[in-house]
């Protein structure tokens, strides 16, 4: 009986070792396919990121330079605004010397 219970344990103990590498196996092939769904879903994402990137970029250009368009119009009208009071200033500036001349008279 002692002969027939080692040979049962051998028995149990190879089943359990190829059990074991089995599992191994199994767990090596998933994690590999893992590691490969990991690795396209990054290369996706780094994808998407380099395209929000230049899609940022490209967004902050325009701001800027609706930004530049804008401080330009603006200086553009402050500008005509100045030349304006500046023509009305000389008009009046005239229009008062008319007057002058007139009572000096």
């Amino acid at each position: 009986m002692n002969h027939f219970q080692q040979l049962l344990l051998e028995h149990l103990r190879n089943q359990q070792e190829q059990e074991r590498a089995q599992l191994l196996e199994t767990l090596r092939g998933h994690t590999k396919t893992h590691l490969v769904l990991l690795k396209a879903n990054l290369q996706v994402r780094e994808g998407d990121g380099a395209r929000l990137r230049e899609r940022t970029e490209e967004w902050e250009e325009k701001q800027q330079e609706e930004l530049q368009e804008k401080e330009q119009q603006e200086k553009e009208l402050w500008e005509q605004q100045q030349k304006e009071l500046w023509e009305q200033w000389e008009k009046e500036q005239q229009e008062q010397q008319q007057e002058l001349q007139l009572l000096q008279q």
